[in-house]
């Protein structure tokens, strides 16, 4: 899918496609160098963006130029990764309040995963909050805990939860 866009656009929004736009890929992490492919034609300049799909290109795009664009809980977590891959603060901002607007029993595992997987500070804060809120309606819902990927940062998060539990627990005793 090929989407025409004004450079200047895409360097004011976004650290990533500034270093691409003037010639300072370099500067990036050898992985987004290697999924930003530019090669010159006609005198313009062509990204390829590989990782990304059309549809959430397509969002982000529009976030670019107005700022807004169509959230919901299909795309956030796709938009918050485009947002975080690119470099681009605003929309991070944007999927991070919606994120955090909709935490639910349901998905703040999975939102936990993605606030460590990114660093989300806020995110992080917020999860761990609504985890020590609402712990037993989140353990009872099992399909959760089968569906998160514990790797060495989900235990530093698990550890960060367990911290906040504590703390609030030592507030009321």
């Amino acid at each position: 899918t090929f989407m025409a866009v004004h450079r200047c656009v895409l360097a004011a929004r976004s650290n990533v496609f500034s270093a691409v736009m003037s010639g300072h890929i370099s500067r990036l992490d050898p992985d987004t160098q290697k999924e930003l492919l530019t090669p010159p034609k006609d005198d313009k300049c062509v990204i390829t963006i590989g990782r990304t799909d059309p549809e959430t290109m397509k969002r982000v795009i529009i976030f670019l130029y107005t700022a807004k664009c169509d959230l919901n809980e299909r795309n956030a977590y796709n938009l918050l990764d485009a947002a975080c891959r690119y470099d681009i603060r605003s929309l991070k901002a944007y999927t991070t309040q919606f994120l955090i607007n909709h935490i639910n029993t349901n998905n703040v595992l999975t939102l936990i995963e993605s606030a460590y997987k990114y660093n989300n500070t806020l995110l992080k804060q917020r999860c761990t909050d609504y985890f020590v809120d609402n712990g037993k309606a989140i353990i009872d819902v099992s399909e959760s805990w089968k569906q998160i990927h514990m790797t060495s940062e989900d235990f530093m998060g698990l550890g960060h939860i367990l911290k906040a539990i504590v703390q609030r627990f030592q507030k009321t005793v």
